[in-house]
Parts: C-alpha cells; structure tokens; sequence
C-alpha cells in the first residue's frame, strides 16, 4: 500500500509521470448528469479477438441496452497487424449498423478500450502498450480515433452502407471508467472502480487542486493503471520463483507485475507451475509421467482454479475430473487436497494484493461514506474472492472511513454512452468527417487541450 501511494503521487504529480508506474492517466471525464434528452448511442468494446457491438438509449433517468452483438474472427484469422485489427474493427461496425438507423443525422459511438492509453482529449488517446497477451503490430503509440475512422471509410468505400457514413466518434473509454460511469447512473455517491478480470484497474474521482495532471479542471476521473505497480522492482520482495517464471513466459516480460499477480489472465498458470514444481520434487504425484498435459503450459486456466474451490469439501468430484482431463492418474486423496489447498492460497493472495490497491485508493479519495463498484470475472465468479477482499480491505482502510462495495448494476455500455452523451453535449469531441481522415497518428503533437467533459 505504501508503495502504490508513493506511485500514485508520482504519477499525479506529472513530470514525474514518465517515472512512475502507475501512470495516473487524465480521462477528461468529470461528473456526469443524471438525465438527458433522449438519445441512442453504438457503444463498441474490444475485449480480443472479441468485439461487441451495442445500440444504448439514454431517456430522462432511464437507460437500456437495446440489442448487443459479439463478433469474433473467422478460424485461423488472426488480428495481428494494424491493418487486420481496425480493419475488423470497421467490418464488426458495419455489419451491426446495416439494419439499422440512426435516431438523429448521425450516429454517435463510444469506444471501450481496456488497454493503457494516453489521452488528449475525450475522443483522443493514443494505445501505449498492449497487455492482457495482446500482441498486434504497429498499433502502440498510435491515436485510436483515426485509425479506426480510416478503417471506417476504407471499409465504407467498398459496402455500399449509408448507416455507417454517419458514424461519428465521439469518446474512447478504459473499461473501468465505463464501468464506474455506469454504476454511478444509480449511485451518485460512487466514486471509485475496480475491475479484477483478465486485468487489474481501477480509477476514481480525483478532486485534488494542487495535481498537476488536473490543470485548471476541480474534477476529474483518474486512470491509474495500478495493474503496473512492481515493473520498477518494486514488488520483487513479494514475488515468488512462480510469479517470476510466469513474467518471462509472457508476451510482456517485465511489464504488469500486479496485474499478473491477481488477473484471472495468469492464476491458473501460476497454480500450475506450483503443482508441476512440486510433482518434480516428488512432494505429489508422485507415479505421474512427466508427459501428462500438467506440465503443458497453459493446460491448467483459471476456470479450474473456480471449480476446484467450489467443489465439495467431501469427494472433490469435480477436481478429480479436472486431473483426469489433465492425464494425471494415480493421483491419491492427498494429492487431491494438496491441489485445492494450492489453489486456496493463491486466490487468497489475489483476493489481498486487490484489497490493498482499493484500500489504497479509499484512503487517498479520503470520503466518508463512498461506494466502490467492483467488477470482474474474478469478483463475479470466484466462490470465495468477494469475501475475501471485503475482509482484507476492512482491515486496511482508515477506520474513520465507511466505505460501501457494490457489483455493476448495468452494464459499462451504458456508462460509455452516458460519457458519450456528455462529450456530444460540451462539444469536445473532434469533427468527424467521413471520407476527410486527418492523420491523429502521432501522439507527439500538440492539439488544442480541450477541457474535461461532463461538468
């Protein structure tokens, strides 16, 4: 905790940014209205190799989700290059806009990016790094809005689709900002977000004056990519020899120490490389061949780790499957206690290092009370995590602080909609005329800072 805040303040402070590694990102995002006029937006996430496609209406105090589509790439398709991604990307638009009509001139469309990006502006950010295993070329450092705006009108040139010519970018969001701007629609008082999923994040409403990254703006919500915490070393004191060799194995050595310490990304490969450490110092398993998928790195994903602790505690029928689908066999009662309690001490691990960083960042926002909306598929799906993290940050928050932890209530496209809406109502988002792309690809140029959406 000590030494997130210590980050945290490095990257608020901004000309220290570049050092820290939780890097604080300005979002140009402030307090959103509770109502608007009606209105519909297309809310587009990319989670690869999946897309989904959303048309979201905002009327009054109300909010829906109206139809919603996945797409993902046809076998053997592979989203490796930047011409490949926004060029799907653009086809994924496409498809879903074909039957439909946009309820004004054009069709306004919020863009959910769950990677690191640097922001110029509500519509503007530029892709610092892939993470979560995503690899795809010539996209880092790129700006989002023209890439995907040229792919539009390349595509467009080629269909003839006049649904599509009316698309207009108005916001690109991280995930968990959509996810706290949904859960703030019901919940005014909520102010902090975490998602625990195939990442680690969270962001908040930052309302210090004397931050630099906040200029001239009173408010504004911060994207503090914590999920980076350890890549100065930092955490070397707490990782082990599995942590370790799971890093150097990754597409991204040396970068999201945290995040590969919690996210459902990475646990279940960390619970292998303990089970197959201990089957080669002959601590369990001992009559298993070495060929046995075991030792096949990534054979052993999260979802085990799931269903093993929510088996039985009597027969544990469920993980004696898991070892069968594994080829381990002759595997003894004991192996099979062995490999659950594994389990149970790294979620509980995961469950810790999460509720340290959210306590870290109530105690920074310093409200009583404050609600925290929590996300993820490890906060959603595991039997134990929910619990656990709750009781671990109760016991590292300041105790004159109450704080309140609720799951999402709607989904974070309604969230990326409400920001949207806010972007169109200010007028911050950039003129986006079809078939007249600018080139935006370079995010060392120095536009027009516009000021935070929302107030």
């Amino acid at each position: 905790m000590k030494l997130l805040d210590k980050e945290m303040s490095k990257g608020l402070k901004g000309d220290a940014g570049t050092a820290a590694d939780v890097k604080m990102y300005p979002t140009f995002v402030g307090p959103l209205p509770q109502q608007s006029d009606k209105e519909e937006f297309l809310v587009l996430e990319v989670n690869l190799p999946r897309v989904e496609l959303a048309l979201v209406r905002l009327q009054d105090h109300n909010a829906s989700v109206i139809e919603s589509e996945n797409y993902i790439p046809t076998t053997g398709v592979q989203l490796d290059t930047l011409e490949r991604l926004s060029g799907f990307i653009a086809m994924c638009i496409i498809k879903f806009t074909k039957k439909r009509k946009p309820a004004g001139k054009e069709w306004p469309l919020a863009l959910i990016f769950p990677f690191p990006c640097q922001h110029e502006g509500p519509d503007r950010a530029c892709l610092v790094k892939w993470t979560k295993e995503v690899t795809c070329n010539d996209v880092e450092g790129k700006e989002l809005h023209g890439l995907i705006r040229g792919a539009l009108d390349k595509t467009i040139v080629h269909i003839k689709n006049k649904s599509a010519k009316k698309i207009t970018i108005v916001a690109i969001i991280n995930d968990t900002v959509s996810t706290l701007a949904s859960a703030a629609y019901n919940n005014p008082d909520c102010k902090i977000g975490l998602v625990v999923d195939g990442g680690l994040n969270a962001c908040y409403y930052e309302n210090g004056t004397q931050t630099k990254c906040l200029q001239d703006e009173k408010v504004m919500i911060i994207n503090t990519e914590l999920g980076a915490l350890g890549e100065n070393g930092f955490l070397d004191f707490c990782r082990t020899n599995y942590d370790k060799e799971l890093d150097e194995c990754s597409s991204s050595p040396d970068s999201q120490i945290l995040e590969k310490m919690v996210s459902s990304m990475y646990l279940g490969e960390i619970v292998r490389l303990v089970l197959e450490g201990l089957t080669r110092k002959n601590l369990m398993f001992r009559s298993v061949p070495l060929v046995c998928n075991l030792f096949l790195r990534g054979s052993f994903n999260t979802d085990y780790v799931i269903e093993i602790e929510s088996d039985n505690e009597g027969p544990h029928q469920r993980t004696k499957q898991i070892l069968d689908h594994l080829a381990v066999k002759d595997y003894t009662d004991e192996d099979v206690k062995n490999v659950r309690h594994v389990c149970s001490i790294i979620s509980e691990r995961a469950a810790c290092l999460s509720a340290a960083s959210l306590a870290t960042l109530i105690n920074h926002v310093n409200l009583s009370p404050v609600t925290v909306v929590v996300d993820g598929y490890m906060y959603q799906r595991h039997p134990r995590f929910q619990v656990m993290m709750l009781n671990k940050t109760r016991e590292l928050v300041n105790p004159e602080l109450k704080f309140h932890l609720v799951g999402p209530e709607l989904k974070r496209s309604i969230g990326a909609a409400r920001i949207a809406a806010a972007a169109l109502r200010s007028g911050n988002s950039l003129t986006d005329t079809p078939g007249a792309t600018q080139d935006r690809g370079s995010s060392h140029t120095e536009p027009e800072k516009p000021s935070q959406i929302g107030l």
